[in-house]
């Protein structure tokens, strides 16, 4: 202060801690504990700026302590400072002193110009102390800096940018019918997990997958809440509020752009700079993808790939029925999206089937309805926070939208023994209706059943205008405001400024559908020839199957399921045979649909001339051995030849390969050969029994017509007794024809990953059947018999795996045996025997 009096300035001219507005987006709340609090505005605090008699800004001065260096940090922090003054223009120059050391610096340039003082010829001081170059851009790099200087902004920023884009699915009433209200979030501990690792490992692209209202919202929404909480950077929209993301990111991040500037490699460049400042990952997420219009979703896919990079990750979400659509670009290949998670084309329509299988390539995560855990938390938190008492005799449901539903609709009340969705979701949205201030419920009743048709019709958002024409409401008024408020409608983004309106929920979507607008509940009354008719009608659009799917698949409708079905081949729509067959692999563990009438759509799927259809009713096989225990069908189906012949034809179109869509009917096998094996056939070690389906497979091998596709099948269910049958077929002099080679070495292929997985990772906490053979008794006796028990078998597979090591050179397998090789031995072959004592 006594150096600038000294130079002639007065008190007036210098300011000590000012602090100035700057806005960072459109809501971002910052301002020092010391000043007045303005919404909406950042407030920063230098030092000490000095200006002229007449208001222009000349300093601004830096001061450390004596201890403290003068580092580049300080040096970027006082000229984003410089370049950030509004009233009076930018300082043209910065000091940093400590009170031993000075620098001074050229605030438009960022040139040090030493410590002496500042030359009289300096462009800055010719031009009247008034600094002169692209003010635009120096601007938006002083505020990059300062939010990259100081992680806290950074973190701000994001907060309130979070606030802003999850509005319109966010509240803390738990009433408000809202897709997040967090008092009402289940936590999906495996989901989670999985998201979180993926996100740890720095995966560019992370797609968050499954069904209509299973809850990929609420995950993504308390993932980033979470993420906020801890203090990593992230980013929220949902894909139904935005016409493109690079329009929304240029928008929410304006601080940091030249204005006129809208290029996205600036864009990106800049994002990455505040990422790799912060030193953290930054997340941005998107929220149902498959809800952005055709035009948005393809330039989000766009944008995506020109933005991303080691310091940005997306993690996005989308529902399984819009895979193809969105996951293929205008050429039928795999999007940027796709291709970065992972996916290539065959394994679109692995996605779409509600398979367990999880590719172990893929950067996805799939959400289904809840296991059996979250069952019972859900049930326990939902009666705990809305005092709702469950009766002993209920039928608990895994739904999360259906039950959260019903303990919302029954709260300080008991639950119904059973919950029936369409009764629930009907009365929900006559509840809905009733809040949304319309003139009578049949008028909303009226309104909903028609944008539900034009759904139905046009598969897409409909026009404001077009709704209102429908309606007879002036456009003037627009659609009611009521029905977006009771969150019963939503307007969706389309390309540039248009919108459209949709349901907010896809599952009210498809009950209006079905019950308020085509009345699918009437069918049982109905021709079959005119519900084949309509089915083909309905299937047309990705809405239309999204709806019948939810339909067929309620448990009150099975035995509606059964009289469409009907004879699966009469259907001369492949999409709707696939749609049946789905919807039969969906309710398999429903009383009404009997074993035999399962036995039935099954066989009926196997034959099917698509190879869609096939699959499909492959995963109904695989759905049965792991939950349909006690009724399955799988010994009937086990023993039918023609069957299995028909699943092995799937491999025309989906390799059976491990990690590929055709490992879905390799399942299958497994599935059938599980429940094919008699007692008698089963040893103590899994891979070495065989089975009525290894039998028939044996048999299918020995022609040349399904030599190399039942080998493959047969590898992969039974790797060891595929070794033991394939030993004696091998001709004594070594040689073999060309394609039995190839077809010998495909089958290996499949063996040796089955065992790998069996012995390294059959169990993911665990490990595998290794570490298990590994693990001795403390006790000496169980010792020395688990070591015997451990060479036993050791000796078993060397015998086996020994002529396929000799003939096929397959070091895979000659790598299993060295691992298996007990530890005691390996030690025992290494110690050199001592030699004979000289006498």
């Amino acid at each position: 202060m006594t150096w600038l009096a000294g130079l002639g300035f007065s008190p007036e001219d210098i300011l000590v801690e000012p602090t100035f507005e700057v806005r960072l987006g459109r809501s971002v709340l910052k301002a020092d504990s010391r000043s007045q609090r303005d919404p909406g505005k950042f407030n920063p605090r230098a030092d000490v700026l000095v200006r002229h008699v007449d208001g222009r800004n000349l300093l601004i001065v830096e001061v450390k302590a004596p201890s403290e260096p003068l580092d580049d940090n300080a040096r970027e922090q006082g000229l984003a400072y410089a370049r950030l003054l509004r009233n009076g223009g930018i300082a043209p120059f910065v000091v940093l002193t400590n009170g031993v050391n000075t620098r001074i610096f050229d605030s438009i340039s960022g040139k040090e110009l030493g410590s002496e003082g500042i030359p009289p010829e300096h462009g800055h001081v010719k031009a009247g102390f008034v600094a002169t170059g692209d003010i635009q851009e120096l601007r938006a790099t002083a505020l990059e800096i300062l939010v990259s200087l100081n992680p806290a902004n950074l973190m701000l920023f994001c907060r309130e940018q979070v606030a802003l884009r999850m509005r319109k699915l966010r509240d803390i009433n738990l009433l408000s019918g809202r897709k997040y209200v967090p008092d009402l979030y289940i936590n999906r501990p495996e989901a989670q997990k999985r998201l979180h690792e993926l996100i740890a490992r720095g995966r560019r692209v992370i797609l968050l997958i499954g069904p209509p209202q299973v809850g990929k919202t609420n995950l993504m929404c308390h993932t980033v809440e979470q993420r906020l909480n801890e203090g990593l950077p992230t980013l929220f929209y949902p894909a139904s509020a935005i016409g493109g993301l690079s329009e929304e990111l240029q928008d929410d991040f304006e601080w940091i752009l030249k204005q006129g500037v809208a290029s996205q490699s600036i864009l990106a460049e800049r994002l990455s700079n505040i990422a790799r400042a912060s030193g953290k990952q930054l997340a941005v997420f998107i929220d149902g993808w498959n809800e952005a219009t055709i035009d948005a979703a393809r330039s989000i896919d766009q944008d995506v790939e020109r933005i991303v990079s080691s310091q940005i990750s997306f993690i996005i979400s989308m529902t399984t029925v819009a895979a193809r659509r969105l996951l293929t670009d205008q050429t039928g290949d795999p999007s940027f999206i796709a291709d970065s998670a992972g996916v290539n084309q065959q394994d679109l329509l692995q996605l779409e089937l509600r398979s367990s299988f999880q590719n172990r390539n893929w950067d996805i995560v799939r959400l289904e309805n809840y296991n059996y855990e979250e069952t019972e938390l859900a049930y326990q938190h939902y009666a705990n926070l809305l005092n709702v008492q469950v009766p002993y005799r209920h039928r608990k449901v895994s739904d999360p939208l259906l039950l959260r539903t019903a303990m919302l609709s029954c709260q300080g009340g008991v639950l119904p023994e059973s919950l029936e969705e369409p009764l629930w979701l009907g009365r929900l949205i006559e509840a809905k209706l009733g809040r949304a201030r319309l003139r009578t419920p049949q008028a909303g009743r009226s309104l909903l059943t028609t944008a539900a048709e034009e759904l139905l019709a046009h598969g897409s958002p409909i026009r404001e205008d077009r709704l209102t024409a429908r309606w007879g409401i002036p456009l003037s008024e627009g659609v009611p405001d009521g029905l977006f408020e009771a969150a019963i409608l939503i307007r969706r983004a389309g390309t540039g400024k248009s919108t459209g309106v949709d349901f907010y929920y896809e599952r009210e979507r498809d009950f209006v559908i079905a019950y308020w607008t085509r009345n699918w509940d009437r069918w049982m009354d109905t021709e079959v020839s005119t519900i084949k008719s309509e089915l083909a009608d309905i299937v047309q659009t990705e809405v239309g199957r999204s709806s019948l799917e939810w339909f067929l698949t309620e448990s009150t409708n099975n035995e509606l399921l059964k009289k469409v079905f009907g004879d699966l081949a009469c259907h001369d729509n492949p999409t709707v045979r696939r749609l049946l067959m789905s919807c039969a692999a969906s309710n398999f563990w429903a009383e009404p649909i009997d074993p035999d009438w399962q036995v039935y759509a099954i066989r009926a799927g196997l034959k099917d001339g698509s190879m869609e259809v096939r699959l499909e009713a492959a995963e109904f096989l695989d759905r049965l051995r792991i939950e349909g225990e006690e009724r399955s069908p799988l010994s009937t189906l086990a023993k039918d030849r023609q069957s299995i012949q028909n699943l092995l034809m799937v491999d025309s179109q989906f390799p059976l390969e491990p990690r590929t869509t055709g490992e879905i009917a390799l399942r299958a096998f497994l599935a059938l050969h599980s429940e094919g094996a008699e007692p008698e056939d089963f040893d103590e070690w899994d891979f070495d029994h065989g089975s009525s389906v290894t039998r028939v497979l044996a048999d299918l091998a020995g022609t040349p017509e399904y030599r190399a596709i039942a080998m493959k099948a047969f590898a992969y269910i039974a790797p060891h007794a595929f070794f033991e049958w394939l030993t004696p077929q091998l001709p004594s002099d070594g040689k073999l024809a060309q394609e039995y080679t190839d077809a010998i070495l495909d089958a290996l292929g499949n063996a040796t990953d089955r065992i790998h997985e069996f012995l390294y990772t059959m169990h993911e906490r665990e490990g595998g059947m290794l570490d298990a053979l590994k693990e001795r008794s403390s006790n000496r006796r169980e010792r020395k018999k688990d070591l015997e028990s451990h060479r036993e078998w050791f000796q078993r597979l060397r015998q086996i795996y020994s002529p396929i090591i000799k003939n096929f050179d397959c070091q895979e397998l000659q790598q299993f045996l060295d691992d298996l090789e007990p530890e005691e031995d390996k030690r025992k072959a290494r110690t050199p025997k001592s030699r004979p004592k000289r006498a």
